[in-house]
């Protein structure tokens, strides 16, 4: 899983980040200066910019930067779709959201190299993944807002909304390319929830994690969450419309009284293979308490 965000110099991984977005503006400087100056060429640089006027004055320092070995993209309107992208051979995709199966095939025939993935689409990967293959594309969610349709922001629960937990990212591997984190208002909020998806541990609420999740929304203690969560609702197609499932809120009530009795459901720590020098090692010392020679605290096996 890559790791996106948008720039920002408070940002304190803003040089082991995967991918930055860099707003430009055509009064905003040398990009072929800047760029160099603050990252490193292991990472995407995703310009973000609107405007023919924009993205011409752009184009003399992102040839500048490909032709130095940058790996550099573009983000830009669906408006400005036919006039920018045939010079330049620069991979790009649209900052509009698809809501919908055409929107996003009407997307990928456009050449993108990128889909966002938002909303209801959340909850049917299987169709996502076959577009994602027979294109090529990467997609990109925007793991901790907590999304619907504007009409329904007061209508669903909470748990209804699209959203992924750090718990569940691995679930998303084969289906998602891009977690482009949100920083919400208070941009230094974006380095805590970098290191929270990168551990796949949220030890608090996800109303203080997931943004948008409503204000006058229960609390749903994350630790009290089912490990099967994501699973559950990851091909379900929002059944929920039709009134033939509730498993989220069921899963969200469920948590609430774990958390009420002390109950908290943690993450297994990921234990990394062990080589057969340290196979050999444990049975020495498995061997060695055997025969007297050696003590059972050597049984424990090396971190």
């Amino acid at each position: 899983m890559k790791y996106s965000a948008k720039f920002n110099r408070n940002f304190r991984h803003l040089k082991d980040i995967d991918e930055v977005i860099l707003p430009f503006k055509a009064e905003g400087g040398d990009l072929a200066i800047f760029i160099p100056d603050t990252f490193n060429k292991s990472q995407r640089i995703v310009i973000k910019m609107t405007g023919e006027d924009v993205i011409m004055a752009a184009v003399p320092s992102i040839e500048k930067l490909r032709h130095d070995g940058w790996n550099i993209a573009m983000k830009i309107s669906f408006s400005d779709y036919e006039h920018l992208y045939l010079p330049l051979g620069v991979p790009y995709f649209f900052m509009e959201y698809p809501r919908n199966l055409e929107e996003v095939y009407t997307q990928a025939e456009c050449g993108v190299s990128d889909i966002y993935i938002t909303e209801s689409l959340g909850f049917c990967m299987k169709a996502i993944k076959s577009i994602k293959e027979y294109y090529n594309v990467q997609i990109r969610v925007i793991p901790n807002i907590a999304q619907c349709t504007p009409a329904a922001r007061n209508i669903i629960s909470p748990m209804q909304k699209f959203f992924i937990r750090p718990e569940d990212t691995e679930m998303y591997e084969g289906y998602i390319d891009v977690f482009e984190l949100a920083g919400g208002a208070d941009n230094t909020r974006l380095s805590v929830v970098y290191d929270i998806y990168k551990q796949q541990q949220w030890m608090g609420n996800l109303n203080d994690l997931i943004l948008d999740f409503g204000e006058d929304a229960e609390t749903y203690p994350n630790l009290g969450m089912s490990p099967h969560f994501a699973e559950m609702r990851f091909n379900c197609g929002k059944n929920c419309l039709l009134h033939s499932c509730n498993l989220c809120d069921e899963l969200g009530h469920l948590a609430q009284s774990f958390s009420s009795v002390g109950i908290e459901i943690v993450k297994r720590r990921k234990v990394e293979p062990k080589t057969e020098e340290q196979k050999q090692e444990i049975m020495d010392r498995l061997r060695r308490a055997e025969d007297g020679s050696g003590s059972d605290k050597e049984i424990v096996h090396p971190e």
